[in-house]
């Protein structure tokens, strides 16, 4: 994602970018795939989007995809640290 962000960025400055992309996607490890051991689909590479992330915002706006994304109410985030065996 950064890749594209930075394309994006060189665009909306003027200047003329090409990207290249060995896979067969754009966005880097952000992709999901389709595992045939576990029999289910693995979203790799997702992150957790604040809603008070200013940035992300701006950069959702800049490409008109803000509407792409929807709230999780309620917010409710588990946290694990596996080696001290403990969630929060």
């Amino acid at each position: 994602m950064a890749g594209l962000a930075a394309a994006v960025a060189c665009v909306q400055k003027g200047h003329s970018v090409q990207l290249f992309e060995a896979a067969k996607h754009a966005g880097g490890r952000c992709r999901s795939y389709e595992d045939s051991v576990l029999e289910r689909v693995i979203d790799n590479g997702n992150h957790l989007v604040l809603a008070g992330n200013a940035c992300i915002e701006r950069y959702l706006h800049s490409l008109d995809a803000a509407g792409n994304f929807e709230p999780v109410d309620p917010v409710c985030f588990e946290f694990i640290d596996l080696d001290a065996d403990i969630s929060w």
